[in-house]
């Protein structure tokens, strides 16, 4: 029930000074609930993590070489703070490690919310924004966060490294949320988001703009990819509703054998060097769909995929191959013929993707030009 507001953790009373603590700015330790960091702390130029989240170790019958972890408790939320610049927000005054870190065996904390008044400014430091890390620190929440921009959303102000990192084993953890106002802008980093390693399972991403500011209208790209799954991270979705553009590599990439079962589904993807890359085996190369025809009256979009998958039709402005505007879904006869029926295309070039349970989510199809009228 504790609340901390209003203070300079790591920088001098001009909100500049870099007078950082020797380790994290705020730890919240062991079986600790139902605090509030925030709204109103300068968190920065701290020697190791600007908010971090750990568990208790504790001794069993006195033996100091025998110990186990305690679960932190749920419920604290981190809200309304500049974390890793300095008082105005606009110059880096990064923590050493990453902005904010949930170690293992922390859960059900909250990083932001849906209001303005809880959006974190997490930017500029030397490692990555937002670091979730290990076995069983699952089901926290990242949501309504500027993660690499200034405070307007609109300037660079990037992370070192990831905007969001997930790996060795977090689960159920959700960046963004069900409705725009819980999406995280998430730019100018080296890669937006990355997620990593076996049992790294279940992660949601979903109405983010990754590569964008803060309107979704300009660029603001990350360095590397929007989003890329690596190192046996399986089943993890990337949707509904993210707009990943502008990136100066791919939209989604997933790579290795091991990283499978990854649905991206229904995003608006553009302006990547790739939309959807399945690297060296990732998503088991499940191969993309082909389109064949649209008729006219009601647009009949007709094609093959594998049997019984879902499939996801897409529209655009260009023959760049991605998947700029969502249009619908369908799922493919058991003879892997599909159909999909719109009322009218606004865009002339179609691109698709399939996903099935197992493997997860094709690169988009070979780019298919319309030949029906288009509503303009």
């Amino acid at each position: 029930g504790y609340t901390l507001a209003g203070n300079y953790i790591g920088l001098g009373a001009d909100g500049n000074t870099d007078l950082g603590n020797g380790s994290d700015g705020v730890n919240i330790h062991g079986e600790v609930q139902d605090n509030i960091v925030g709204p109103g702390n300068i968190i920065s130029g701290n020697d190791r993590c600007g908010v971090s989240f750990t568990a208790a170790t504790l001794s069993i019958a006195n033996n100091p070489e025998y110990h186990i972890s305690a679960p932190s408790a749920p419920g604290n939320r981190v809200i309304g703070n500049y974390i890793g610049t300095d008082s105005n927000a606009t110059i880096s005054r990064g923590n050493s490690w990453s902005g904010v870190c949930l170690y293992t065996l922390t859960h059900d904390n909250t990083i932001g919310g849906d209001t303005a008044a809880d959006r974190n400014i997490i930017s500029g430091n030397e490692q990555s924004g937002i670091y979730i890390y290990g076995d069983q620190a699952d089901d926290n929440i990242v949501s309504g966060n500027y993660i690499g921009t200034t405070v307007n959303g609109r300037n660079p102000l990037g992370n070192s490294e990831y905007g969001v990192y997930i790996g060795n084993g977090a689960q159920d953890n959700t960046i963004g949320g069900d409705t725009p106002v819980e999406g995280n802008v998430i730019s100018e980093n080296l890669s937006g988001i990355y997620i990593e390693s076996l049992d790294t399972t279940g992660n949601t991403i979903s109405n983010n703009l990754i590569g964008t500011t803060a309107d979704g209208i300009w660029a603001l790209g990350n360095e590397n990819d929007g989003v890329h799954f690596s190192f046996g991270a399986q089943d993890n979705t990337v949707g509904p509703a993210n707009t990943i553009a502008h990136n100066g590599g791919d939209g989604v990439r997933v790579d290795t054998p091991l990283a499978f079962g990854n649905t991206i589904t229904q995003n608006r993807i553009h302006s990547n060097d790739n939309g959807i890359d399945l690297s060296n085996g990732g998503n088991n190369a499940i191969t993309p769909p082909e389109i064949s025809a649209t008729t006219s009256g009601s647009v009949d979009i007709t094609g093959t995929a594998c049997a019984n998958c879902t499939v996801e039709i897409f529209t655009n402005g260009d023959i760049d191959g991605e998947g700029e505007t969502y249009i619908g879904s369908t799922t493919a006869s058991p003879g892997g013929d599909f159909t999909l029926t719109v009322s009218y295309l606004r865009q002339p070039y179609l691109t698709a993707t399939t996903t099935d349970a197992v493997d997860g989510t094709s690169e988009f199809s070979a780019v298919f030009t319309a030949t029906v009228p288009l509503l303009y």
